[in-house]
């Protein structure tokens, strides 16, 4: 089977993915929301739309050195964000993939 990130990201139809992903999906989002604009814009263009960096140089008219620039520095903020999550709610998405059935009525 699939682990990790691996398991729900099967196509881009976010409703045939697991309700864990698209928990997990919506709090990223809300961190990419309080990053600065252009890093939260190349960050979606290329993780959520799967453009390349040359794809997203055009679309937003920087050069392709700035995209990369931005999108490392943007990945690197995100994830100091999402380390400052309570742990307990990964825990929680964890353990509702893992242990389905106790959430079973």
């Amino acid at each position: 089977g699939l682990v990790g990130s691996e398991m729900c990201i099967r196509d881009r139809d976010s409703t045939s993915r697991p309700i864990e992903y698209r928990e997990f999906e919506a709090m990223t989002i809300r961190a990419i929301a309080t990053l600065p604009p252009t890093q939260g814009h190349v960050i979606m263009l290329s993780r959520f739309e799967g453009l390349d960096n040359k794809e997203i140089a055009l679309r937003l008219n920087l050069s392709l050195q700035t995209v990369k620039n931005t999108l490392t520095q943007g990945l690197k903020e995100l994830k100091n964000k999402m380390r400052k999550l309570p742990p307990t709610i990964f825990i929680f998405i964890y353990i509702k993939h893992c242990f389905p059935f106790i959430f079973n009525e």
